[in-house]
């Protein structure tokens, strides 16, 4: 069931390659290979989570306590992304990409950050 992690790692290489470092991996393999790990850069920490093979990603503020789905952010920033279960780390990896900025701009503002948890 390592495979998930595997592709979780192989997804993530060109962010750390951008100044993102590992943070943590957490790995249970008698629960369908359920994965967690968790990047760190100056601007934002990224979450990829992979349970029971569907992938999610989350995003949070560099410091503090809450994550924040990828897509629903994006979203409540009036871009078009889906949210929920991503099809591979690789697709949540190059919307990060895609979005670095805006993410780290609306992790930087607190009245964004307070509308989106009351959002959802």
């Amino acid at each position: 069931m390592a495979i998930y992690r595997e592709r979780i790692e192989a997804a993530i290489k060109p962010l750390l390659d951008s100044g993102f470092e590992v943070k943590s991996i957490k790995e249970v393999p008698q629960s369908f290979g359920n994965t967690d790990v968790v990047l760190a850069s100056n601007d934002m920490r990224f979450r990829l989570i992979s349970d029971r093979g569907q992938i999610f990603a989350y995003v949070a503020p560099p410091v503090g306590v809450g994550w924040y789905g990828l897509g629903e952010s994006l979203a409540h920033a009036g871009h078009e992304v889906s949210g929920g279960a991503l099809e591979s780390p690789q697709v949540a990896v190059s919307i990060l990409q895609a979005y670095a900025t805006i993410v780290a701009e609306c992790l930087a503002q607190p009245d964004f950050l307070a509308e989106l948890v009351k959002r959802h």
